[in-house]
């Protein structure tokens, strides 16, 4: 899986589910430089987190200009609840041309149903 992993850093572009699996493994390997982004309702952000990751109200009627005001280069990985509002954030950051953008498969509840830590 690490070569998977690495390949997936090394990209150029990138727009794809990961497991969280991955998920792990990238962070592992990325020495901090991918930015990670819960999309959540605030409310459900403040009760607990994948480390590191900053919040980003899907819902919130700005979204998507307080989304374009990010760098395009980095490359980011995005997560809600299931997947679901990660994976449509996703597509707006698409149409937005970044270029590099990883969505958590099952979002933060398949991360802690395989026992991966939050904060």
């Amino acid at each position: 899986m690490e070569s998977v992993c690495v390949e997936l850093l090394n990209r150029d572009t990138v727009y794809m589910d990961v497991t969280p699996e991955q998920t792990q493994e990238i962070l592992r390997l990325s020495d901090g430089s991918v930015r990670i982004i819960d999309v959540r309702r605030p409310e459900e952000f403040d009760s607990f987190r994948i480390s590191n990751s900053i919040n980003v109200n899907y819902g919130s009627e700005n979204f998507r200009e307080i989304i374009d005001t990010f760098p395009r280069e980095c490359l980011y990985l995005l997560y809600c609840k299931h997947g679901a509002r990660s994976s449509s954030a996703a597509t707006i950051m698409k149409e937005l041309n970044f270029i590099r953008v990883l969505n958590l498969s099952g979002g933060i509840k398949s991360w802690i149903q395989l026992g991966y830590p939050v904060e």
